[in-house]
């Protein structure tokens, strides 16, 4: 009956750790950071999303090139290093459930600790820091002035959107089971 129980506890765990990975790999499609720009005469004019892997031109045409914001659409090579963090991460948490417990318990909370950071820097010094040069705020209304060719002004309303929260609970879950692993893995 106590063997049940263990096993039990050990399906418990792996399908949290799948539940966490699958919460990193959502996060990384959901958009991070968004801004709506709108002006006078035309109202909405276009979204400019930010993900986990960086700015994609695709779907804010207008937007993009009034911005000079082409200049700082996301080279693929970039892409495809984030896409690469992204599955190494989610494949090392899926790891974690399979080492023993102190090497396992290590692993996912380094790997927790290192994805809310690396969430934290993204959005509160690259994304940020950007915006600065454009005088827009991370989350918030902004009114631009830009050498768009149009004589009304425009303003932009940006938020920080739910796939980065989704990044930082991720981490944050990592880091629980990590300090849970010891306790729902102990055979006695």
């Amino acid at each position: 009956m106590q063997l049940d129980l263990y096993r039990l506890r050990i399906w418990i765990y792996g399908g949290l750790t799948v539940v966490v990975a699958s919460l990193v790999i959502l996060s990384a499609i959901l958009p991070w950071w968004t801004g709506d720009v709108s002006s006078d005469l035309i109202g909405h004019v276009g979204t400019i999303k930010i993900y986990q892997y960086g700015l994609s031109h695709h779907g804010f045409h207008n937007v993009g090139y009034a911005f000079h914001l082409t200049a700082d659409e996301t080279p693929l090579y970039q892409n495809v290093i984030a896409w690469i963090y992204i599955a190494t991460i989610t494949g090392l948490i899926l790891f974690s459930a399979r080492l023993k417990a102190k090497k396992g318990s290590w692993l996912i909370g380094s790997l927790g600790f290192i994805n809310i950071v690396y969430a934290l820097v993204a959005v509160y010094v690259v994304i940020a820091g950007r915006l600065s040069d454009f005088d827009i705020s991370l989350q918030g209304y902004s009114l631009i002035t830009t050498e768009i060719p149009l004589s009304e002004s425009v303003s932009m309303y940006s938020s920080l959107q739910f796939g980065f929260y989704l990044a930082c609970i991720a981490g944050s879950l990592c880091i629980v089971l990590s300090l849970l692993r010891i306790i729902v893995l102990n055979k006695n």
